[in-house]
């Protein structure tokens, strides 16, 4: 079956089921318990206690050959533009994507790292570690999730098509 519907099942498992959401509101909550067939149920927390995000979504084609060109003109005009400490993060669908873009950025003065899923885990926690903790604008890297920074005001797709729910992540 799909997805949702063996979801429905889950709660003849008796099992304890957390359902994480920081931006759901309590009609949501409410309807999904339902589904799910869940009973009782506890909220923890509320998106009033979230901020939002203040999120816009830019859709741009560029050929081929233009992408990468046009991935770090984007990332200069925002170093430029911008007066604030603030970090890019750039995803990419393949490790040539990643590699060739950061070395872009850096020979345009835009300091940059990359992280790709290639990388061994002590290397990828590294990378995040220090892309937290120094000064590079922007991180390429080749997956979506797991990148947090505080810092991060904007994410550049290259290459890629996703829901409207998997950019919001």
């Amino acid at each position: 079956s799909s997805s949702w519907s063996s979801l429905r099942h889950l709660s003849s498992l008796k099992a304890k089921i957390m359902l994480l959401s920081a931006t759901a509101d309590p009609h949501l909550m409410e309807y999904i318990a339902c589904y799910l067939d869940l009973g009782e149920y506890k909220v923890i927390g509320s998106s009033a206690e979230y901020p939002k995000p203040n999120v816009t979504i830019n859709v741009e084609k560029y050929s081929d050959g233009n992408v990468i060109g046009a991935v770090v003109q984007r990332a200069k005009d925002l170093l430029a533009r911008k007066q604030h400490k603030f970090k890019i993060h750039i995803v990419t669908m393949s490790k040539d994507d990643a590699k060739e873009i950061s070395d872009k950025l850096n020979n345009e003065g835009v300091s940059s790292m990359w992280l790709t899923s290639h990388q061994i885990q002590s290397e990828k926690e590294e990378i995040m570690k220090n892309w937290e903790e120094r000064d590079e604008i922007a991180i390429v890297t080749t997956f979506t999730d797991g990148i947090d920074n505080a810092l991060t005001e904007d994410v550049i797709i290259v290459r890629a098509r996703y829901s409207v729910t998997s950019l919001m992540q």
